[in-house]
C-alpha cells in the first residue's frame, strides 16, 4: 500500500533529523521515542486510523496496558520508554482534542511532557478546536507570538483543520474497498429448541467498524449537533427515517448537521434491520454523504 511507503520515507528522513540533534539527545531510547512520535504524527495528518497508527506504534513499544490500568502505579519517570508509549495510548483511547489532553494528565508521571507529546499527536488527528487555540495563543508575548506568525507563514498553513476530517478521511477508504462486510447465514442449526437457528446478520469488515466508532465518538464530542435527536433533525428537513427518502434527499442543498443526522440515521437503521447500513455503504450513500461534508469543510457549499 502506498502509505507503507510513505512511512518509510517519513521514517528515513526522521531518522536522518535526529542524528542532527544527537549532540543533546544521544540515546537510543530517546532516539527510538522521537521517531514513533514522528510518524504516529505523520500517519495522524496523513488520515490512517486509530487502529493502524496503533499496528505501527507496537513495532516500537507494547502497548499491551489501559490507561485504567496504569494510573494508579504510574509514576514519574523522564525516559522516553516510560513516557513515551503512555502518551501514545492517551491519544489512542481519546475521543477528541481535548480528551486526549485531559487522558494525558489523568495518568500522572511527568504530565507537561505526556501531554506534549499526547498532544502533538491529537492536534494532527483532530485538529485544536477554536476557542482552545484562541485561549492558548493569547498567552504568548509578542516575540513569541510573531515567532508563530512566521511558523504558520513558512508551513503555508494557519493551523486550521476540516471540522470533520476525522470521519471524511473515510473518502479514500470506502472508495478504494471491494468489501464493505458480509452476511452470515446459519447453515449449521436445524431450528429445533435444542438448535435453533441464529437470524442472518452482517459481518462487518474491519473499516466500517472503525467508521461506525469513530461516528459515535465524533457525536459523543461535538453535543452542538444534537445528533441524538437525528430523527427529529431529519424530519425538520423534510426527510423520513426511512431508506426511501434518505436516499432521494438534495445532498447539495443540506447543511452539516442533516448530513450527519443521515448518517447516523444510517448507522442506527442497522439494530433494527439487519443489513440496511451495508445497503447505505454499497450503494454509495454514506460515501456521497461524506464527501458534501468535506464539500462544506472546503467552503465548497
Amino acid at each position: 500500500m502506498a502509505p507503507d511507503l510513505n512511512l518509510t520515507i517519513i521514517e528515513i528522513k526522521t531518522l536522518n533529523c535526529l542524528r542532527k540533534t544527537a549532540v543533546t539527545h544521544n540515546h537510543e531510547e530517546g532516539i527510538k521515542g522521537a521517531e514513533a512520535v514522528a510518524v504516529a504524527i505523520y500517519m495522524a495528518r496523513r488520515g490512517l486510523t486509530k487502529d493502524e497508527i496503533r499496528e505501527k506504534m507496537e513495532r516500537y513499544y507494547s502497548l499491551d496496558f489501559t490507561l485504567d490500568e496504569i494510573r494508579d502505579t504510574y509514576r514519574f519517570n523522564e525516559t522516553c520508554q516510560e513516557t513515551v508509549p503512555q502518551a501514545i495510548e492517551a491519544f489512542l483511547e481519546s475521543i477528541s482534542f481535548e480528551d486526549a489532553i485531559r487522558n494525558a494528565i489523568l495518568i500522572g508521571g511527568d504530565s507537561d511532557t505526556l501531554a506534549a507529546i499526547t498532544g502533538s499527536i491529537a492536534e494532527a488527528y483532530y485538529g485544536v478546536p477554536a476557542e482552545l487555540k484562541e485561549k492558548a495563543l493569547s498567552y504568548l508575548d509578542d516575540e513569541l507570538r510573531s515567532i508563530y506568525d512566521e511558523w504558520c507563514e513558512f508551513i503555508g498553513s494557519d493551523g486550521k483543520m476540516g471540522r470533520f476530517k476525522v470521519l471524511t478521511k473515510y473518502i479514500g477508504k470506502f472508495s478504494e474497498t471491494k468489501s464493505f462486510g458480509k452476511w452470515i447465514v446459519d447453515r449449521e442449526n436445524d431450528g429445533t429448541p435444542e438448535h435453533p437457528i441464529q437470524f442472518p446478520f452482517v459481518n462487518f469488515d474491519e473499516v466500517v467498524r472503525s467508521f461506525v466508532t469513530e461516528f459515535y465518538q465524533f457525536s459523543e464530542s461535538h453535543p452542538e449537533y444534537q445528533l441524538a435527536d437525528y430523527s427529529l433533525i431529519l424530519i425538520n428537513n423534510g426527510i423520513e427515517w426511512n431508506s426511501e427518502s434518505m436516499r432521494n434527499a438534495d445532498v447539495d442543498a443540506l447543511n452539516e448537521q442533516c448530513i450527519l443526522a443521515l448518517i447516523m440515521g444510517a448507522i442506527r437503521a442497522e439494530r433494527f434491520s439487519n443489513g440496511a447500513l451495508l445497503g447505505f455503504l454499497e450503494d454509495g450513500y454514506i460515501l456521497k454523504w461524506l464527501k458534501r461534508l468535506k464539500a462544506i469543510d472546503d467552503g465548497d457549499l
